[in-house]
């Protein structure tokens, strides 16, 4: 055992930071120059890297003029360019992965043995609290806040740590954030925080469980104003802003298997609508044609809801709600922009919704739209869309707004 723990303690505390040519050059100090420049050659770059190599010579077997060099110091080569690794380079490599192996063990044991020291102190806390509850992190804003995320995570997290692995639970405010997590961070980079965190965040097939009970599924070209009405009402707004805007994605085309329909075509707007589930079809004929005469979508257009909280006292917090997202080509026109807004303040009309104003970009198209709305030295050239309609966006405005240029209607 002594003669292994001075073997490890050769190697540098900060081995696992070295990356590039720091890492080569020390491999070439501590194991030699040829071995060194067998990493180097394959970009093995650090240690990590290094222990997932299965086979650190099999490049060898390759016959290109960028190993040829390197092949004939590091290999006996015959005739006819069959070879064998000499066994001093062969032996050293090896042995180096060997105890880079038994660092990791050793390290790994190390904090295994300080989190048991630790999960067992706070098991025997005579107060039998979590100890994130001993930590005020918030106390000069505890009376205005609810308990703060890193509380509710750790104590999960503690709870966890008790259970096994197929009984693991978790509290509703860390698996709410482990879904949006998984959204913003993606798959890969969420599953390797779960998996490196164990205990800590719900597995996948929980998360798309919970994803569909809080129905977070969007359907291109769709309005959802049914859910906006219940989620407002469930934050107790009435009144909203709308905004739109659109912004670049990169061209594809794929299939919606739930809707039987393809998703990445550039959807017919009708009086500015988007057309819902339009292309569906059965001919891969006539999927080909598509391919050939609609254009692919560009830009995702995307529409929000702001609530507007007139409880100024309320703790809930205000956050936007995505209505519709489909893809366009940048081909509209600005009364089909001034339509969309119609419809939108008519559904939300029906269902008790008070929608004060609309916001979007300078986009010539949008611009053009709310110039018209508002009567700022422009009117549509063709159909006048706003008058002889009744109740349509009209706004009341004090007559004492003497800056604010806006007509009531």
């Amino acid at each position: 055992m002594n003669c292994e723990q001075g073997e490890l303690s050769t190697l540098p505390d900060d081995l696992w930071s070295y990356s590039d040519d720091v890492f080569y050059d020390f491999v070439k100090k501590f194991v030699g120059q040829i071995e060194g420049e067998i990493l180097e050659i394959q970009h093995i770059k650090n240690v990590r890297i290094l222990l997932q190599i299965p086979d650190i010579f099999s490049f060898f077997q390759i016959n290109c003029k960028e190993t040829y060099d390197l092949k004939k110091k590091a290999c006996f080569i015959d005739d006819d360019m069959n070879f064998i690794v000499r066994e001093g380079i062969k032996c050293n490599i090896e042995q180096f992965i060997d105890l880079l192996k038994r660092l990791y063990e050793s390290r790994l044991t190390n904090t295994n043995t300080i989190l048991s020291h630790t999960t067992t102190s706070i098991e025997k806390s005579k107060f039998s609290q979590c100890i994130c509850e001993l930590i005020n992190i918030d106390g000069e804003n505890e009376q205005y806040q609810s308990k703060p995320f890193i509380n509710t995570f750790l104590s999960n997290l503690l709870k966890n740590m008790k259970r096994s692995k197929n009984n693991f639970q978790f509290h509703p405010i860390v698996t709410k954030f482990a879904s949006v997590f998984r959204i913003l961070a993606g798959y890969n980079a969420y599953e390797f925080t779960r998996i490196n965190l164990l205990g800590s965040l719900p597995s996948d097939t929980t998360l798309k469980n919970y994803d569909e009970d809080i129905n977070l599924k969007l359907n291109e070209c769709e309005f959802r104003f049914d859910l906006l009405k219940d989620y407002l009402d469930s934050i107790k707004s009435q009144y909203v802003f709308s905004s739109e805007d659109a912004t670049g994605v990169v061209s594809s085309v794929s299939y919606d298997a739930i809707n039987d329909s393809f998703i990445g075509f550039t959807p017919s707007l009708n009086d500015g609508l988007p057309v819902i589930n339009q292309f569906k079809t059965n001919s891969y004929s006539e999927l080909e044609q598509w391919f050939h005469d609609i254009d692919k979508s560009t830009l995702v257009n995307v529409h929000l809801i702001e609530p507007l909280l007139t409880d100024v006292t309320s703790l809930v917090h205000s956050r936007p709600y995505t209505i519709s997202a489909y893809g366009i080509n940048n081909k509209h026109s600005a009364s089909g922009t001034i339509r969309r807004w119609i419809y939108i303040y008519n559904q939300c009309k029906e269902r008790n919704i008070n929608l004060v104003g609309f916001s979007t970009d300078c986009n010539s198209r949008y611009f053009k739209a709310m110039r018209i709305c508002v009567g700022f030295f422009s009117r549509a050239p063709n159909v006048d869309l706003l008058t002889e309609n009744d109740n349509q966006l009209t706004i009341d405005i004090p007559s004492n707004w003497t800056f604010f240029f806006m007509r009531p209607q």
